[in-house]
């Protein structure tokens, strides 16, 4: 079951997913090791390629950015963000 969580509440922010609203999911098997822990909803099944809208929630708990809020995904420098190799706009 995913869960949708505004971060900072309905009252402040946007209420935007991927800016401050995050889909995770708690994981109920011990088949990874972990039981009854939040995580992402939503992970890569490869952390290499382009950032989909989907994986915003696990781009935020890795990178510790919101850099795709910028533009499109698209960085100033005309490059656009990519698990791995591309992580940030500066």
């Amino acid at each position: 079951m995913s869960y949708k969580i505004d971060i900072d509440g309905p009252n402040k922010g946007k209420t935007q997913y991927g800016s401050d609203i995050f889909d995770f999911s708690i994981n109920t098997t011990k088949d990874t090791g972990y039981e009854n822990v939040l995580i992402p909803a939503t992970n890569p099944s490869s952390w290499i390629g382009p950032l989909k809208e989907n994986y915003l929630t696990a781009w935020v708990i890795r990178y510790d950015n919101l850099d795709y809020l910028k533009n499109d995904y698209k960085c100033t420098d005309g490059e656009y963000l990519f698990w791995e190799t591309k992580t940030r706009c500066k």
